[in-house]
């Protein structure tokens, strides 16, 4: 009896050749997507590869921002600031903070310059800057104002091979957006 048991359970137990094969390679396919989603978005070949794999990494849940994992920080420091113009021709500086347009320096506001960073320089959080744009268009329209310009400089943290070459630490990116004149501006 325990033979005839030992069999039936066996068999049970056996999967088809085919099914086998779709597991394995199933398997491998998933192992290396998780492999890949734990590289950082921002080296090749993940930031190349990114764009036909985000779907994948969506549905399984697999994606991951790797900014919480910089070893170095990337940004020394990050300022902004708005300047709004009047139809009467005075300019007035502001900051693009919201609520209340607040200044913004990295010391004071560290949730607030993550945000910024991300928009600014972060491909995909582009539709937040879009927003970001219209609702200080908005405020701006409300206080009765005519154009708005806003300048963001970062300092970011350079790479150590070109620290160790010259000493330099950081290097200053310049981000003005706004209806002043063009509506986007990276120097």
């Amino acid at each position: 009896m325990k033979s005839s048991k030992h069999e039936a359970h066996s068999r049970a137990l056996q999967i088809p050749r085919l099914t086998r094969w779709i597991i394995l390679a199933f398997g491998t396919f998933h192992g290396l997507m998780l492999i890949i989603s734990i590289a950082p978005i921002y080296k090749a070949p993940h930031s190349s590869l990114l764009p036909a794999l985000a779907p994948y990494h969506e549905l399984t849940g697999t994606s991951q921002d790797w900014s919480l994992f910089h070893t170095i920080p990337t940004t020394h420091s990050l300022s902004s600031k708005m300047t709004i113009k009047y139809p009467d021709g005075r300019v007035e500086e502001k900051g693009p903070i919201l609520p209340g347009m607040l200044s913004s320096s990295t010391e004071e506001h560290l949730r607030y310059s993550y945000m910024i960073e991300r928009v600014v320089h972060a491909k995909r959080f582009e539709a937040y800057g879009k927003g970001w744009s219209d609702e200080v268009a908005e405020l701006v329209k409300n206080s009765g104002g005519e154009s708005f310009e806003i300048e963001i400089v970062t300092e970011a943290t350079r790479h150590l091979f070109h620290i160790q070459k010259d000493g330099v630490y950081f290097k200053k990116l310049y981000n003005r957006f706004g209806t002043h004149g063009a509506s986007s501006e990276n120097y």
